[in-house]
């Protein structure tokens, strides 16, 4: 098991939901600061996206089945990165 430390801006993000994708990357839902974080293990970095309506209490995030990565808000189809 391998521990890396998370981006300076999601020390006060008070993390809820993680999920995994196909290549192995980690999702985060950052509730406090409305925002998607990933973790790319193969490259050993983080990549974060503020949510589109700009607020806070992204409580979940999901992966589809094509790696497309879904919002907190279903009603939203704008936010999506792969």
């Amino acid at each position: 098991m391998r521990r890396w430390p998370l981006p300076e801006d999601a020390a006060n993000a008070n993390l809820n939901t993680a999920t995994l994708d196909r290549r192995g990357r980690i999702w985060l839902s950052y509730w406090n600061t409305g925002q998607v974080g990933m973790h790319d293990p193969a490259k050993r970095a983080w990549r974060e996206w503020k949510l589109p309506d700009g607020k806070p209490n992204a409580y979940s995030v999901w992966v589809d089945d094509q790696d497309k990565v879904r919002p907190p808000d279903l009603t939203d189809p704008s936010f999506g990165v792969r």
